[in-house]
């Protein structure tokens, strides 16, 4: 009986870990982007690409995809044409995406650049020009 109950809470244990990994974050925010996303890649002043973000209009999705394992954050700002400023950044790590939800203004427009950042010495590096402006509505050009 002694040897039943070890088992059965040994496999309690083990089920128990592997439901809570299948809900991690991490894992939670892997794969890719909806189809349709607008794409824009972040690249190092050495050409490097280190990040990727993706601005889906349907729900004002942003997502941001960490794509080097250098231990910093990759990010986005985000700005609309009507004064609204936020971030998203990628906290799970290399090679994977994490999409934040917004409530933008429909009929507005959006743009996003693209940043590392190192939490342990709070400095940023390699900021991105501003991508074109893009309707939130529908992802076309404003």
């Amino acid at each position: 009986m002694k040897r039943t109950f070890a088992t059965l809470a040994a496999l309690l244990v083990t089920f128990g870990v592997a439901l809570f990994a299948t809900a991690s974050p991490a894992s939670a925010h892997t794969g890719n982007p909806p189809s349709g996303c607008h794409y824009t890649d972040f690249f190092t002043g050495g050409g490097t690409n280190y990040g990727r973000a993706c601005f889906e209009w349907e729900g004002d999705d942003h997502w941001v995809a960490d794509l080097q394992g250098n231990g910093r954050r990759v990010g986005v700002d985000i700005q609309t044409n009507y004064g609204k400023y936020r971030n998203c950044e990628n906290t799970h790590g290399a090679g994977t995406w994490h999409e934040c939800t917004f409530d933008h203004l429909e009929e507005e427009c959006v743009r996003w650049r693209g940043y590392e950042y190192d939490g342990d010495t709070g400095s940023f590096y390699n900021i991105t020009p501003w991508s074109s402006w893009r309707r939130i509505d529908t992802g076309g050009a404003c």
